[in-house]
């Protein structure tokens, strides 16, 4: 049964790439013309129904759950006596908040679902749904301060010269 299973994932995308790069198009970010004989609605922009839609979504799900997780401990744990010590998880948090950064002007280009059972798909009006609903852009932009880059930035600007060694408080100029 996995075997058969792997046969036809391996048949799909054979016939994705085959058939090029608007098939492609299509079957990741859901952008297609409507198709009247199938009754398909078509998009202009990323279809929220499509598959890269949903590992962006899983993805934002996964860091907000770390977050939820990962900021309590920092806050609570990771008191460095060293000042010029980064959080072990640095390089991540650095990441994430990148993440959430771009997610921000993505969510203009992604299809929206309305209440009334249609779809809409035309940048401006989506643009006037997430600047008129604070739970869309106004939420998202100031929750998604980049921490992690402050820190970084502040521990290297008041922790490291020119030379790249940390310099010492207090210590007497040679």
């Amino acid at each position: 049964l996995a075997c058969l299973k792997r046969r036809t994932l391996v048949r799909v995308f054979r016939k994705v790439f085959r058939a090029g790069r608007a098939e492609w198009v299509r079957v990741t970010f859901g952008i297609q013309p409507p198709n009247i004989t199938t009754g398909k609605v078509g998009s202009r922009i990323i279809d929220p129904d499509s598959p890269f839609h949903g590992v962006v979504e899983l993805t934002t799900g996964v860091l907000l759950l770390y977050s939820a997780i990962i900021v309590p401990l920092q806050l609570s744990f990771w008191n460095f006596a060293d000042p010029c010590r980064l959080n072990p998880t640095q390089t991540f948090d650095m990441a994430t908040d990148i993440f959430f950064m771009v997610d921000i002007p993505y969510r203009f280009f992604v299809g929206v679902h309305l209440s009334e059972g249609y779809y809409c798909d035309v940048p401006l009006t989506i643009a006037w749904l997430n600047l008129k609903l604070p739970g869309l852009f106004w939420f998202n932009l100031v929750t998604s301060v980049p921490v992690a880059w402050m820190d970084w930035s502040v521990v290297q600007s008041v922790c490291f010269n020119n030379d790249n060694t940390t310099q010492t408080s207090n210590a007497a100029p040679n």
